[in-house]
């Protein structure tokens, strides 16, 4: 292999592993980053890894809550409408979008911040690299 698809090749490796250990130990790959200051935490998203990161953290997660909250209360979350994030910004210090993908992440942290979030917000960072392949 030439250089150039090997770094591309390895740089998959590098994501595919991060997501895998995101999944089976958030909190090794998160450590102190999702909720080292004992901050009360309002995650965003209840997909794959939100529900991970609620099982892991729950002692930490004040408000859990989703664009899809009716899809998730049928299944049985005690999850709330994102909108709420606004209404009750009193009940957590710090909003974690619990999503993969960094651009849909910002996306998200634009538009909370349109709508008057003043919470710090958080989210997994794919260039913090851990690994060294």
């Amino acid at each position: 292999l030439n250089s150039k698809w090997k770094q591309c090749l390895l740089k998959q490796l590098e994501d595919y592993i991060t997501f895998v250990l995101l999944l089976k130990t958030p909190d090794v790959v998160l450590g102190e980053k999702l909720c080292g200051d004992n901050s009360r935490i309002a995650l965003y998203g209840a997909g794959g890894f939100g529900q991970i990161l609620y099982k892991t953290y729950y002692d930490s997660i004040s408000m859990w809550v989703d664009q899809n909250y009716e899809y998730y209360l049928k299944k049985g979350f005690l999850i709330s409408d994102v909108t709420d994030l606004i209404k009750k910004q009193e009940q957590y210090d710090v909003i974690y979008i619990a999503i993969i993908n960094m651009k849909l992440c910002k996306q998200i942290e634009s538009s909370l911040i349109e709508c008057g979030i003043k919470k710090k917000i958080k989210y997994f960072d794919r260039n913090y690299t851990f690994l060294r392949l």
